[in-house]
């Protein structure tokens, strides 16, 4: 216990920190995406390519904080879940993964779809439509993994 503990939280903040990060650059190239959607597809489908590799980094880094705080969980008996911070931070964490799977697997067949298809190109209105809902995903994932951060840290 005395040296599992800390190897498991060491683990957890280095997923969720990769989880953090990789989320951020997701967005960026998400952005960078869209402003090449409109000017080069050539552009566009190469950023899509790279941003399809970061997002299974957002996966893995993912399931290694859940991985590592379970089993973190499990060696602390879950004397953590009883606590405030944990009770506010459990949820939030349950509730960033299933926007990601949902998110990302909706993008990713929409932009599959997009860029295979050259004869049916969708409408200016669905595309800004899209990539708004897009956007207020990555915002509304950010603040989550923001207030998980700080819930996590000051540990209330």
């Amino acid at each position: 216990m005395h040296t599992v503990y800390p190897i498991l939280l060491s683990l957890h903040m280095v997923g969720f920190v990769l989880f953090i990060g990789t989320t951020f650059t997701d967005y960026l190239l998400f952005r960078k995406l869209k402003q090449a959607f409109f000017t080069d597809s050539d552009k566009a489908f190469f950023l899509y390519n790279i941003k399809n590799k970061i997002s299974r980094n957002i996966h893995l880094a993912g399931i290694l904080a859940v991985v590592s705080g379970v089993a973190m969980m499990a060696a602390t008996k879950g004397i953590y879940s009883e606590q405030l911070w944990f009770q506010i931070k459990f949820p939030l964490a349950i509730l960033s993964i299933v926007l990601f799977i949902i998110f990302t697997t909706r993008q990713r067949k929409w932009f599959n779809h997009t860029f295979k298809t050259d004869v049916l190109q969708p409408s200016e209105r669905v595309l800004m439509k899209f990539f708004a809902q897009q956007h207020r995903f990555y915002i509304m994932a950010m603040l989550i993994l923001a207030v998980i951060l700080i819930v996590s840290a000051f540990r209330f």
